[in-house]
This record gives structure tokens, C-alpha cells and sequence, in this order.
């Protein structure tokens, strides 16, 4: 039902052992929210899955499983961890917090949507996976992006402030996209190759560990 939600004045947690999945709104308007799975897989991939925190932060995690996501705002920070693979469809936008988004075993799957945030920083990291960066990345404050196997640059990523870093530890970057750091420098840094297929980068350090 679109118009099912779970509302609250002060905080919304709500925590399972195994698997969880909601096709509504789940909303504090004045502190935090905070989705978690103990042993599952956390899907908040409907239309309808819409994670806001209008005065607070927001906390989505899988200890052992994935996470899917549709939307999710916060007035805050935007904190996103799962073991296995996090995949976004639509939006993640934090207007005054820093947004981090990490996969312990999985990948990063985000390349069908948006993440913004308008007053801080944006991490990206996966220790055993690959990245693939959403269309569109933005960040006030400078963004860090990680991944052990093949990272994909795509589209748009700016920082209006801050560093832009982009490292794949033991795999390639392929580059598709406009990187910009307007107030700060590029680096670019791959174990094996960086492949430049369209797109322009502005104030760049590549790196190549690579032979």
C-alpha cells in the first residue's frame, strides 16, 4: 500500500534477526532512523521505500547480508554498511552530514542512481568488491572512493569542495564520466590499468601501480 508508513516524532529503529523487507515510508522528523538486519538481507527497493530523517541521521546496515535501496534523505549523516552487495535505484541525498556507503565482501552497485551531499563528504568503499559510481556524485567536502577489484568512474562526479580520490587496490578504473574537483585536486590510482573511455577530468594526479 503506497500509503502505508511508520512515522515517529523522535526516532525510528527497527532491527531483525534475518530478513527485512518494507515497501513504505519510514520517517523521524526530529532524530534519527536506523534500519538493521542482524544475520539477513535488507530490501528497500520498492518505489514506495523511502528512508528520511528530517532532523536527524540515517543508519542502514547488513551485518551478514545485502542492502537494496531506493531513496533515503537525512538532515544529517548518511551511513550505509553491508557484507555483501549494495545496490541503489534511485537517490541518497544528505544535506548537512557526510554520506558513507561500504560492502565488507560485496560490491557497490549504485550506478542507477544519485548521491548527494550538499554540506560534506562522500566515501565509497568495498574491502572485497567492485564500485561502480552512481550518475550522479556530489559532494561539498570531497569524496573518496575505494574498491579491491574493478572500480567504474561514470557520468558526473564534482566536489564543490575538497579532494577527489579514486583507488582500486588490486584491479582497473575505467573512466566514462566528468570528474571535477573545483576546489581541490584528482587522484586517480589503480593496481593494474585506468582506461579513459569518455569524459574529462580538471586537476589530476594519476597513479598507476601497474606494469
Amino acid at each position: 500500500d503506497a500509503s502505508s508508513y511508520v512515522s515517529a516524532m523522535v526516532f525510528v529503529n527497527i532491527v531483525v534477526w534475518r530478513y527485512l523487507k518494507l515497501s513504505l515510508l519510514v520517517r523521524s522528523l526530529e532524530g534519527d532512523v536506523s534500519i538493521n538486519s542482524k544475520t539477513g538481507n535488507v530490501n528497500l527497493s520498492a518505489d514506495e521505500a523511502k528512508v528520511q530523517a528530517l532532523a536527524g541521521s540515517v543508519a542502514l546496515t547488513a551485518l551478514a547480508g545485502g542492502l537494496k535501496i531506493q531513496q533515503v534523505s537525512a538532515d544529517g549523516d548518511v551511513g550505509i554498511n553491508a557484507k555483501l552487495d549494495v545496490e541503489l535505484g534511485n537517490a541518497i541525498d544528505s544535506v548537512g552530514g557526510d554520506i558513507t556507503i561500504g560492502a565488507t565482501h560485496g560490491d557497490l552497485k549504485l550506478a542507477a542512481g544519485s548521491i548527494i551531499a550538499q554540506a560534506g563528504g562522500i566515501t565509497l568503499l568495498t574491502e572485497g568488491g567492485e564500485v561502480a559510481t552512481p550518475s550522479t556524485l556530489r559532494a561539498a567536502n570531497g569524496s573518496s572512493i575505494e574498491s579491491l577489484g574493478k572500480l567504474s568512474l561514470s557520468d558526473s562526479i564534482v566536489a564543490t569542495g575538497g579532494d577527489i580520490s579514486a583507488k582500486s587496490r588490486a584491479g582497473e578504473i575505467t573512466l566514462s564520466a566528468v570528474v571535477s574537483a573545483e576546489g581541490g585536486g584528482v587522484t586517480l590510482s589503480a593496481y593494474s590499468a585506468i582506461t579513459a573511455e569518455s569524459g574529462g577530468i580538471t586537476r589530476i594526479e594519476v597513479i598507476n601501480k601497474g606494469t
